[in-house]
């Protein structure tokens, strides 16, 4: 019974650990190359000492489907991390979030994503000289 009562406390302490963790997005940031894009994000804990282990980010087509995850990957960046997926359609919305790994907890606390439409690539322009 003792045991039981030990895992059900330690269980809502991971519980509300997770809840005190934000984490904001920043839009994306697109360079110059088309389908070159970043991701930023912003953790803020109302506990002292708790920073990032590792992060996940994923990518979403128009449709909500994955078309992309970074796997987990072990590092406390969180500034203008590169895409390194698959080619991203010129003119085609994309939605991201990011799962973040704290040292205060084993599980991922889930940030908000944003939305943004990639530019259109250099054979999708098409104009003629007006002057």
């Amino acid at each position: 019974m003792k045991s039981k009562l030990l895992f059900l406390l330690l269980s809502a302490i991971v519980l509300t650990s997770c809840s005190r963790t934000e984490i904001e997005c920043r839009p994306v940031s697109v360079g110059e190359v088309p389908g070159r894009a970043s991701f930023s994000w912003k953790m803020r804990d109302s506990r002292r000492d708790v920073f990032q282990e590792a992060f996940e980010i994923k990518v979403f087509d128009e449709d909500g489907t994955l078309f992309w995850s970074s796997g987990k990957v072990e590092s406390g960046k969180s500034l203008f991390i590169p895409y390194s997926g698959p080619e991203l359609k010129g003119g085609a919305a994309y939605s991201w979030s990011v799962d973040v790994w704290t040292n205060k907890g084993s599980r991922p606390v889930s940030g908000c994503g944003t939305s943004w439409f990639n530019g259109l690539n250099p054979d999708q322009w098409s104009a003629e000289w007006i002057g």
